[in-house]
């Protein structure tokens, strides 16, 4: 997965006063933290940059390599986003926590479910239903997938997707229970009305 390089400011301290030369800044406060970090360290960083990298295809599993500066000095590290505030009317980023990662360290992530194809069950008038629309992984940075892709092309009406039933290489799924992650439901009685009905019209 590509990196996408941040560059932040270090924040010195959490004042009304600080919080109001970063809003005139156009910036937004920001935490990032992580296992081997000694310290909690306290930033500001650019929102826009910000959802534009929500939008992007990785979304929020985007691979940061976050630049942090501070009295002149620049340092690196790579970074997840872990948490953003939005606010509650513009969906504005108003806050954000970076967690850092070791690039030989696995990481335990949720990834969005992607299907892929049109199943035979849903030409037949079935219902694709999505159960689980994200799923936890464990594995190294660099096999973390952007999204599960699961072919659904084969699938007829009452036919399920298990999480056992997912494999891919390098990755391993996070679960307690073999839970049902998509299936293709029956039609209900109105839906096999309806296409009765627009059966008898044709004829």
């Amino acid at each position: 997965m590509e990196q996408v390089t941040l560059n932040v400011l270090r924040r010195t301290s959490s004042s009304k006063k600080e919080r109001n030369q970063l809003k005139r800044k156009g910036l937004i406060p920001g935490i990032f933290y992580g296992k081997h970090i000694k310290e909690n360290i306290p930033i500001a960083v650019d929102p826009i940059k910000i959802k534009k990298i929500l939008k992007s295809q990785a979304g929020i599993n985007s691979f940061i390599n976050l630049e942090i500066e501070h009295n002149g000095e620049k340092y690196n590290h790579l970074a997840l986003i872990k948490d953003v505030q939005k606010h509650p009317i513009y969906r504005m980023p108003i806050h954000v926590d970076f967690y850092a990662i070791e690039e030989k360290e696995e990481i335990e992530v949720e990834v969005p479910v992607v299907v892929k194809g049109i199943s035979v069950g849903v030409k037949k008038g079935g219902i694709l239903q999505i159960i689980r629309k994200e799923l936890t992984v464990k594995c190294l940075p660099q096999y973390l997938p952007e999204k599960i892709e699961i072919d659904i092309t084969d699938l007829d009406i009452n036919d399920n997707v298990h999480i056992e039933d997912l494999k891919i290489p390098n990755v391993k799924f996070i679960y307690d229970t073999n839970f049902t992650v998509l299936t293709i439901a029956a039609p209900t009685k109105e839906q096999e009305e309806v296409v009765e009905e627009e059966t008898e019209e044709e004829e």
